[in-house]
């Protein structure tokens, strides 16, 4: 299966637009990204402007309105996303579209989506130039409770903690979507000015589907915005030389605790050995079949759930277990013997070739759809090298040796030791 085609169209000599044909959908996706350094500065407004944008226009003022519009345009949905890519932070406007084809002639469907996307990011409802203090408020408060229902998830908040203090002096411990304190800071003072900002700054429009150029050109060109050639860092390079392990406790009265291990590794998107890191990361926590969950929760039963992430950007691998208390010490032991059995060369050959299996089947799915597509577009941009189809990535796993993911076992550093202990007591596991 070849790559798709990806186009570079400049509808008004400023704007970059990467047009991806393909006819697999019966919907158009379409949107324009913002593209700035990743910093602290105004990261708390950007989050709350992506939700407060995409809810109506000063030509569809009240959401009702804005609501009943996109239902006459066949439900066409526009939605946002704030991303982090390396250094980079990705502020995207999305419409997802049908395609003309499947309505008929003189419908016109994907100029007016264009149209009312381009809207919601210039034409927002605001008294005297800024946005509406209730609807702030509104948006405020919604950031806040989302805040502390990520709380609440003891998980997502003892892996919180893990990069807030492994990174701690790194960007890739700041979160996107702030804090109460920093959220109940903003004013519409500092929201407009951070609006000001994202409009002046890099973007870059896609479109994923069956369009004539034309038609792209068209739309497009009422979109006042210029792509910037300055030279983003899609890696993260920022590193912290640990002369000695973090291990770091809190207590809070639960039921269940939260065991979070941090490691760092050289080996990032790019690296000769990245895709051998891919597999040693499914051998080692990604899957049921992983070497942890076999150890730890089904020979030893000590976790009611065990799991690895690899953070290709950083160069970082992350472990989470949901365990009892009073096995901390036999936990961490045992995770301890499981890279070591890796590194020792100790690899199981059915793991070693479901793990493949697994990535290679994630790979394909991801191929057929087309939020799997949009991901290989931003590649596609971020590493500006020539394509590979998809049988190309599917052989690169597939050539991955036992000696590379030893390697890679070998890379990994234990950087932290984030220990969310409960005090309440302790439940059997399911």
């Amino acid at each position: 299966m070849k790559a798709n085609i990806i186009q570079l169209i400049k509808p008004n000599g400023q704007l970059d637009i990467y047009y991806m044909k393909t006819n697999k959908f019966k919907t158009i996706a379409a949107g324009l990204i913002f593209q700035t350094p990743l910093s602290e500065e105004y990261l708390v407004e950007r989050s709350l402007l992506t939700n407060l944008l995409t809810k109506r226009t000063k030509k569809h003022p009240s959401e009702k309105d804005f609501y009943l519009y996109l239902k006459d345009l066949y439900d066409t949905a526009i939605s946002s996303q704030m991303s982090p890519r390396g250094l980079v932070l990705n502020v995207g406007f999305f419409a997802n579209i049908i395609d003309d084809k499947f309505l008929g002639p003189k419908v016109d469907l994907f100029p007016k989506a264009l149209a009312i996307l381009n809207d919601v990011i210039t034409d927002p409802v605001t008294v005297d130039g800024f946005f509406e203090d209730e609807a702030i408020k509104q948006e405020k408060k919604l950031l806040i409770d989302d805040l502390k229902s990520m709380y609440n998830n003891k998980a997502l908040y003892a892996n919180m903690q893990l990069i807030k203090n492994m990174f701690k002096d790194e960007k890739y411990r700041l979160n996107l979507l702030g804090d109460p304190t920093l959220v109940e800071q903003v004013t519409k003072e500092s929201l407009k000015a951070a609006y000001e900002k994202m409009l002046a700054s890099s973007a870059i429009g896609f479109v994923i589907g069956d369009v004539d150029e034309e038609d792209i050109k068209k739309a497009f060109e009422p979109f006042g915005f210029v792509t910037d050639p300055e030279e983003f860092s899609y890696l993260d390079l920022e590193t912290t030389n640990r002369t000695e392990i973090q291990e770091l406790k809190e207590e809070q009265k639960i039921a269940q605790s939260t065991l979070c291990l941090g490691y760092r590794t050289d080996i990032r998107i790019g690296d000769p050995l990245y895709q051998a890191m891919r597999v040693f990361n499914g051998m080692f926590g990604k899957y049921f079949h992983s070497e942890l969950y076999k150890e730890i929760r089904e020979k030893h039963s000590l976790a009611y759930y065990i799991n690895s992430e690899y953070a290709s950007r950083k160069g970082a691998l992350f472990i989470t277990s949901g365990i009892n208390k009073d096995s901390y010490n036999k936990v961490l032991t045992l995770i301890s013997n499981v890279l070591a059995a890796f590194q020792a060369g100790d690899l199981d050959e059915e793991n070693f070739e479901l793990t493949k299996k697994a990535i290679i089947n994630n790979m394909i799915e991801a191929y057929d759809q087309q939020t799997g597509l949009y991901r290989e577009l931003l590649f596609f941009i971020e590493q500006k090298a020539e394509r590979k189809s998809l049988e190309e990535r599917i052989k690169e796993i597939e050539s991955v040796t036992k000696e590379e993911v030893i390697a890679c076992s070998k890379n990994l550093r234990l950087d932290t030791i984030f220990f969310l202990e409960g005090t309440n007591g302790d439940e059997e596991y399911a």
